[in-house]
């Protein structure tokens, strides 16, 4: 079996969390698009995507330089991309709720969706990888 250094099979399991992620996204808008309308369908994927569009981000700029850094430096770099992460996140909530016309309930349920997802892929990763 090939080894693969930590840091790109962290690499990897990051960007399998974030498939698992618009996966999820992508069911629920397709059942809301079956079961309510298009509005609603476009709205949870709006609200999803305002959520990992973010952690791509977020996901980019931490494996993008893999050159050794001290700990306080990985912690530093760490908290700083997260916080742009979330910073990035309320502006795309706030200009899609202001600027675009969305069904709030389904754009909250597409942001909760993809939060949930990540949380939900922590565990499934584990298993396959």
């Amino acid at each position: 079996m090939k080894q693969h250094p930590p840091f790109q099979s962290n690499y990897h399991r990051a960007i399998r969390i974030l498939l698992i992620q618009l996966t999820v996204i992508l069911i629920l808008a397709v059942l809301l698009l079956l079961i309510v309308n298009i509005k609603a369908s476009y709205s949870a994927l709006l609200g999803g995507l305002t959520w990992l569009i973010p952690s791509l981000y977020f996901t980019i700029k931490l494996f993008a330089n893999n050159k050794v850094k001290s700990p306080q430096q990985m912690i530093k770099t760490f908290y700083a991309n997260e916080l742009i992460k979330l910073l990035l996140s309320a502006i795309l909530f706030v200009l899609a709720i202001k600027l675009l016309p969305v069904n709030i309930p389904s754009f909250l349920g597409g942001y909760v969706a993809a939060i949930l997802a990540f949380w939900l892929a922590l565990p499934i990763g584990k298993l396959f990888g």
